[in-house]
């Protein structure tokens, strides 16, 4: 029998025990306690995290140009210096030596920045927003923290969960590779095309004066992506855990679940994590609430999706209804609703023979992302055996 175990045993990177550290003491330690709201939202709460998020952005978007600028004027600077473009091999090693110096003072300034920001701003939203770890289990105000550190500092989520859920699994390492590579050549590719384009455009001359200040708008427009990204998703994660457990309650307060059912419960959520390549928080957050509820142990792995749908055809239909609220459930929380979620939740409902209310399953997702209650019946609300509208069905799984 699998081992449940830490999701993590691996040493913790060195900003993410910083970040952990500061959000330790100042959540835990705030004289003024928040009411445990738990991850429902009042409107002047929610105007209070708006107000924090655009002026993240504002900041994250300032400090980006000021690093472009202090760069396009050593450039121009040099430039000057030598009396026109470098040519010979001395004066591109000066050229390049003096860009490269101020170029890596400003972005470090600016990385510096930019995280402590985002973890001060993370902790203004935790509080804004009712979050108190003491109302959390050690384990919980742990793995919360962590989440929201991680945030802060833009860090991956663990590749191994609770019971052993491995988020690699059905996943190619070509595709991994691929997608970091892509997202650390974003700025660097941005503006070399924007500068081909003027060049083509506009002529050499105005490019020699202009070209070294295209990185600014460039610069400036990622770093308010990556705020706007960064204090949306720890919102999310902020309302993580309480969302888990009201799922939870929702999906498993009367029902009586047989050893199956309560396997392709654990299922439906690690069936999520390997189809998205991702231990979201959330999820994590939700395989813990199940586990704990059902009490259930599972003698063999759980982190296989195609064993899953097999399974969950085999079972009676109010065990199925509970399996595909669990997997709603672990589609949602995460904030997004992903395409190979979409994907899976369709193979899922085919293999039960119900529908899927797409409209239904949107606005939840949604709700929660608003920090709103939702009622007990949401999740089954969302499935029926009705047929589905014309042009309403998920996407078909590839």
């Amino acid at each position: 029998m699998p081992a449940s175990r830490p999701a993590d045993e691996r040493p913790w990177p060195v900003l993410e025990r910083v970040g952990f550290a500061y959000l330790k003491r100042h959540l835990a330690d705030d004289p003024d306690r928040p009411a445990p709201l738990g991850h429902i939202l009042r409107p002047d709460e929610l105007a209070a995290l708006k107000a924090v998020e655009r002026g993240v952005i504002l900041r994250a978007a300032i400090a980006g140009m000021l690093a472009g600028v202090a760069v396009a004027v050593a450039e121009l600077e040099m430039v000057a210096y030598l009396g026109g473009e470098p040519v010979s091999m001395s004066e591109q090693l000066t050229f390049w030596t003096v860009v490269a110096i101020v170029g890596g003072l400003s972005t470090g300034l600016e990385i510096a920045f930019l995280y402590w920001d985002s973890l001060r701003s993370i902790r203004r939203l935790a509080r804004i927003a009712g979050i108190d770890i003491r109302d959390l289990d050690d384990e919980g105000a742990e793995a919360l923290l962590r989440a929201l550190a991680r945030t802060a500092f833009e860090l991956p989520n663990p590749v191994q969960g609770h019971l052993e859920v491995n988020v690699l699994r059905e996943t190619s390492r070509l595709r991994v590779l691929a997608a970091t590579g892509v997202y650390k050549l974003k700025i660097g590719l941005t503006s070399f095309i924007l500068k081909a384009v003027i060049r083509r455009g506009l002529g050499r001359a105005v490019v020699r004066v202009w070209a070294p200040f295209i990185a600014v708008p460039v610069t400036a427009l990622w770093n308010a992506w990556v705020a706007r990204w960064v204090l949306r998703e720890a919102r999310i994660r902020a309302m993580g855990p309480s969302a888990a457990h009201a799922f939870a309650d929702a999906i498993f307060g009367p029902v009586s679940l047989s050893d199956a059912g309560k396997l392709a419960a654990l299922r439906a959520v690690a069936a999520v994590v390997v189809r998205t390549s991702n231990l979201h928080p959330n999820v994590a957050a939700l395989l813990s609430a199940v586990h704990a509820r059902i009490a259930f142990h599972p003698d063999a792995a759980i982190d296989d999706s195609r064993q899953f749908l097999t399974e969950l055809a085999r079972l009676p239909g109010p065990e199925q209804a509970c399996a595909l609220q669990v997997l709603i459930a672990a589609a949602v929380i995460d904030g997004d609703l992903h395409r190979r979620e979409r994907a899976l939740l369709a193979h899922a409902a085919r293999a039960c023979g119900v529908q899927l209310r797409v409209a239904a399953v949107s606005q939840l997702c949604a709700e929660f992302v608003a920090g709103r209650a939702f009622a007990p019946r949401a999740l089954a609300a969302c499935i029926t055996r009705d047929p589905q509208p014309a042009g309403q069905d998920l996407l078909e799984p590839r």
